[in-house]
């Protein structure tokens, strides 16, 4: 078993007798898990707000990144050339979903409002 006690702490593999091994994987959050691994991906944000009408997003540009956590405790990361939107793993494959749309800034008070195209 895995678990993260707080979105930006270690990833901690359990077993009966308690900790086996821990690992830190930075900014990213325990996302899924199989038997032998454990995904570690960004916190998909829905709502981002800018102070420019030249500003880009900042969440998933130009790149994110995700983490394999093996039960040794090793961390191999990936970088995926879209924003993550989500992780789901079966014990033989591990699918990511991206936004690929495009997106607009919409005024909002004292800012502009990050508006991604429908899906």
């Amino acid at each position: 078993m895995r678990v993260q006690q707080h979105p930006t702490g270690p990833v901690v593999r359990l077993s009966d007798d308690g900790a086996v091994v821990t690992t830190e994987v930075g900014r990213l959050h325990l996302a899924t898990c199989t038997p032998g691994a454990a995904c570690c991906a960004p916190r998909y944000r829905t709502d981002e707000v800018v102070f420019s009408p030249d500003a880009r997003p900042t969440w998933g540009l130009p790149h994110d990144h995700l983490a394999r956590v093996g039960t040794t405790g090793a961390a191999r990361r990936t970088e995926v050339d879209r924003p993550v939107t989500g992780v789901q793993a079966d014990e033989q494959v591990l699918y990511v979903r991206v936004r690929d749309q495009p997106w607009h800034l919409r005024p909002h008070p004292d800012a502009w409002r990050v508006v991604y195209a429908p899906r």
